[in-house]
């Protein structure tokens, strides 16, 4: 569940709940498989929907709308989990926008960052570095 494009594009057609199939078997160490809960997490905030993951390997678990881990099974054993979740409508900002407030702000930001350093000294900055060396 890393893309956030899939999990956005599926909720603005009506997906209600998002449901995550994975597999991490040819990982040996428990860092990847927490990365996918991690995304998940995410992927229930942004969205605002219940995420279900579930795999014969990594972690299985139920992530609540708020991004809450509610079950998760133990890394390496079989383990079956059962929760009744409700069902979510609607669409959160961020499924209405994507990640255009980001990328519109992030390019604001450089471009601000780029115009204050082409200053050149004595160009009406008072007590610059300019003036200290």
């Amino acid at each position: 569940m890393f893309f956030s494009d899939r999990a956005r594009a599926a909720v603005r057609a009506g997906a209600e709940i998002l449901l995550v199939p994975t597999n991490a078997s040819s990982y040996r160490t428990s860092q990847v498989p927490t990365q996918e809960l991690s995304a998940a997490r995410l992927r229930a905030i942004e969205t605002g929907r219940v995420v279900v993951q579930s795999g014969p390997t990594g972690y299985s678990g139920v992530i609540d709308d708020r991004g809450r881990v509610v079950t998760r099974t133990t890394l390496g054993r079989q383990e079956i989990r059962e929760r009744t979740v409700r069902l979510r409508h609607g669409l959160t900002p961020y499924a209405r926008t994507g990640d255009a407030p980001e990328v519109a702000l992030a390019i604001a930001l450089t471009a601000g960052a780029w115009i204050v350093g082409r200053r050149r000294p004595g160009d009406g900055v008072e007590g610059g570095l300019d003036r200290l060396v």
